[in-house]
């Protein structure tokens, strides 16, 4: 996902993206692609990933939408 994210932006391939993740360590690509233009919005399922979602421009709670599914 990390890699895509950077080659897409390289190609000025979307102007903002969403990710969902819990994976912390996109945290420095997100606070580079955002230095450079983009918008990254985290779909989340607070509050696991909060440091994640602290650096994103938005977040999507998805919690409500997936109750009931399972």
């Amino acid at each position: 996902m990390c890699g895509d994210l950077l080659e897409l932006a390289r190609e000025d391939g979307y102007d903002w993206a969403v990710i969902v993740t819990t994976d912390l360590l996109l945290i420095p690509v997100v606070r580079y692609l955002q230095a450079h233009g983009r918008k990254i919005v985290h779909g989340c399922f607070p509050p696991i990933a909060m440091d994640l979602t602290d650096e994103c421009w938005a977040s999507i709670d998805l919690g409500p939408l997936t109750r009931g599914l399972g």
